[in-house]
C-alpha cells in the first residue's frame, strides 16, 4: 500500500480538530463515528511518518471494541520506541490472544482466509525481537536477528507491498531507513 502518508496525515488532523471543535452534538457524533472507524489508518499514518506524538495519541483513542487487535499491537510499537519494554510485552500478549481467537475459526474455513491473520503473528513475533534486539548486549545475536529479518522479507510475495511495508516500519524500531535501505529496494 503505496500511500501519500503527509497527505493522509493531514486530513486525519483535520477531522481530529473539526470533531474536537464541533459543538453541534449530532454532528460531533457523525464526526466521532467517522474518525473511529478510520483511526487505525491514522496511527499507521503517523508510525510511517515517524509522529511519535500523533501516534501515541491516536493509538490511545482507538475504540477498543472496534479495533482492539490494533489498539494493543501499535500500543506496542510506541511503548518499544519509548523503551517501555515491560508494558509492550503485555499488549503483544494481548494482541495475540485475540488473534487467537480470530485464527482458529478462520483456518476452519481456509487457509487464504487466516493469511492476513497468519501475517499479524509474524508481526507479533517481529516485535518481540526488536525487544530482544534492543535489550541484547550481544552483537552476534542481533546480527542473527537482523538477518533472519532480511531472509524473512525476501520470502514475501513482492506484490505483496503493505506486508512489506509493515516489517520495514518494525525493522525501523532498531535500524533507520538509511541503515537498512538495501531491504527498502
Amino acid at each position: 500500500n503505496l500511500m501519500d502518508w503527509n497527505e493522509l496525515s493531514k486530513l486525519v488532523e483535520n477531522m481530529w480538530d473539526e470533531h474536537l471543535r464541533e459543538e453541534d452534538s449530532t454532528l460531533k457524533a457523525e464526526i466521532k463515528e467517522v474518525v473511529k472507524q478510520h483511526a487505525p489508518m491514522a496511527v499507521y499514518a503517523a508510525w510511517n511518518l515517524n509522529n511519535w506524538s500523533d501516534m501515541k495519541t491516536y493509538a490511545r483513542n482507538l475504540d477498543p471494541k472496534m479495533h482492539s487487535y490494533e489498539k494493543n499491537f501499535y500500543s506496542a510499537v510506541y511503548l518499544i520506541k519509548v523503551e517501555d519494554y515491560p508494558n509492550a510485552v503485555q499488549k503483544i500478549d494481548n494482541a495475540r490472544e485475540i488473534l487467537n481467537t480470530k485464527i482458529t475459526s478462520l483456518l476452519g474455513e481456509s487457509y487464504n482466509r487466516a493469511y492476513a491473520t497468519i501475517q499479524e503473528l509474524q508481526f507479533l513475533k517481529e516485535l518481540e525481537e526488536v525487544i530482544e534486539y534492543k535489550t541484547t548486549s550481544s552483537a552476534e545475536k542481533r546480527a542473527n536477528l537482523f538477518n533472519c529479518w532480511i531472509q524473512r522479507q525476501k520470502s514475501v510475495p513482492p506484490q505483496d507491498l503493505e506486508v512489506h511495508q509493515k516489517l520495514l516500519n518494525i525493522r525501523c524500531l532498531v535500524k533507520d531507513k538509511q541503515e537498512q535501505i538495501e531491504s527498502f529496494i
